[in-house]
């Protein structure tokens, strides 16, 4: 999610590192009190998915493997950002150009 390049909060995945974790920058600074911790190890397989829900102030990141969804990390973004201005952030996809292979076979993006 962003509100313009120095207000960001995100999941991510590096799957080449096998972690998952959230970063949240506001005003161009890093707010590690909103992020919930450093990164969770998570292990990739093909046709697994990845989902970031942003919901109460809070994002979450999942992975579906098999069929079963498990929560990777929820992070309390309202201790940066309160959650009415959160719900005007715009929502966003994106991916950094690390060394390796990964394959996509579909991006959506859900709004409720």
């Amino acid at each position: 999610m962003t509100n313009g390049p120095n207000d960001i909060a995100m999941s991510w995945c590096n799957h080449r590192g096998q972690s998952s974790g959230v970063n949240v920058v506001v005003g161009g600074q890093g707010r590690g009190d909103a992020e919930g911790g450093g990164a969770s190890a998570v292990t990739w397989q093909p046709a697994d998915r990845l989902a970031t829900v942003v919901s109460n102030g809070r994002l979450s990141s999942w992975i579906e493997h098999a069929g079963t969804w498990t929560r990777l990390r929820s992070a309390p973004v309202s201790a940066a950002v309160p959650a009415d201005q959160l719900a005007s952030w715009h929502l966003g996809f994106a991916l950094r150009l690390d060394p390796g292979t990964i394959t996509l076979d579909r991006v959506q993006v859900l709004t409720s």
